[in-house]
């Protein structure tokens, strides 16, 4: 019982500074844990994906890495190709 109680609080704690996400780059999808107000910068640099190679988009909407993670929010990272 004791042992119930104090996974119920550490999932409260938890989620009280942590949120969930969905990173799509490519083949590869993954659900990460981040914490609150990080920004899409913040998870590039995590993931070591170079800002200067990709355009991001949160939810389906094209975003800047300035902008802020939402919680349950869908990350797509979409390489960009270019070349002459």
């Amino acid at each position: 019982m004791l042992n119930g109680f104090l996974d119920n609080l550490k999932n409260e704690v938890k989620g009280s500074d942590m949120m969930r996400i969905k990173l799509i780059n490519r083949d590869n999808i993954k659900e990460i844990e981040y914490s609150e107000n990080t920004k899409i910068g913040d998870i590039l640099k995590k993931e070591q994906i170079p800002i200067e190679s990709v355009v991001v988009k949160q939810d389906g909407e094209t975003v800047s890495e300035k902008e802020f993670v939402k919680d349950g929010s869908e990350i797509e990272i979409i390489k960009v190709i270019y070349g002459g």
